[in-house]
């Protein structure tokens, strides 16, 4: 489809655009990314909606755009952004809508690896700790001791969580 050229060339527009301002602006601070992974998306979303809403329109029928809007693409955009299952998939647009939007997911892994990196950065005495607590060659017993007491508890509670969500409560006779 040719019309779909155009929001891909305009998101990754976007994408180029701002990549260069984070180069440029040497932007570092966690907060300010994730707005801009955040405007990039509600942006890549308005550009979406304005390209092929026109072409949509038509094919509608009884439902109004809203309806469309709602149900087909990410229901409301900023839970979506924040937990993707949200997110549906059975639209006939969703493969236009995220086909438009792969410039700004390599967006979201630059972003995302800039913080992790961050991250690492900031956690090297917790590093040292672990090499320090897993040193198997000076305690080979206690590093496996507690490896395996880490994997009892987790299984633990998970069972625990398990038991909770499905027990339906005593039986009424």
């Amino acid at each position: 489809m040719i019309w779909s050229l155009v929001p891909d060339y305009l998101n990754l527009f976007k994408t180029r655009a701002i990549l260069s301002i984070i180069a440029a602006r040497q932007i570092n601070r966690a907060s300010i990314l994730v707005v801009i992974v955040f405007a990039d998306f509600v942006v890549g979303y308005a550009i979406f909606s304005l390209t092929f809403g026109p072409i949509i329109l038509p094919f509608l029928g009884e439902n109004p755009l809203w309806v469309e809007i709602l149900f087909l693409w990410p229901p409301p955009f900023f839970i979506s952004f924040l937990w993707p299952p949200v997110i549906t998939f059975s639209s006939v647009t969703a493969p236009l809508f995220w086909a438009g939007m792969v410039p700004s997911i390599w967006l979201w892994l630059y972003v995302a690896a800039t913080l992790i990196a961050r991250l690492a950065i900031r956690s090297a005495p917790l590093l040292r700790f672990l090499m320090y607590l897993f040193d198997i060659d000076q305690h080979p017993i206690r590093s496996v001791g507690i490896v395996a007491a880490m994997l009892a508890m987790v299984l633990a509670m998970a069972m625990t969580i398990l038991a909770i969500t499905t027990w339906a409560g005593p039986l009424e006779s």
